[in-house]
């Protein structure tokens, strides 16, 4: 996870720590957040909380997935041959229609062709995409 300032960020720096900002006064300006167990924002990553190696970053990659699923229906030999059809099949389908899972990131069905990086989440995958299929088969 990369610190570096940009717009586009993950809605859990909204809880990560940060210090409370007080004026030259000594009055409370900014509360912070101190009561988290999520590492502190650095922009410039001097802290260097997101490249060492930490059992903070391991989660369970626990998941069940419903990967493709169809249903058809054959009409009847007897409806379909008044059409002068043969054989007539109407389907729906769907890939990847369901994930349940508690992992944060994208995807938890990681995949990389990297033996020393197998596991690892890098976060620059895409989710596998959804699917939905409808279709005709005929035959005359």
């Amino acid at each position: 996870m990369s610190q570096e300032t940009g717009p586009n960020r993950l809605t859990a720096v909204l809880d990560q720590y940060r210090d409370p900002i007080y004026d030259k006064e000594g009055n409370l300006l900014f509360e912070g957040n101190t009561d988290t167990d999520l590492l502190r924002l650095d922009p410039k990553g001097e802290n260097q909380n997101f490249v060492r190696v930490s059992d903070f970053y391991i989660e369970s990659g626990n998941y069940v997935r419903l990967k493709n699923i169809q249903m058809g229906y054959t009409i009847p030999l007897s409806l379909s041959q008044k059409a002068g059809i043969e054989r007539l099949r109407i389907y729906l389908g769907a890939k990847n229609l369901l994930t349940l899972t508690k992992y944060s990131s994208f995807d938890p069905e990681l995949s990389t062709s990297n033996m020393l990086e197998q596991g690892l989440d890098k976060s620059a995958v895409y989710p596998q995409s959804r699917i939905l299929l409808a279709g005709i088969n005929l035959s005359f």
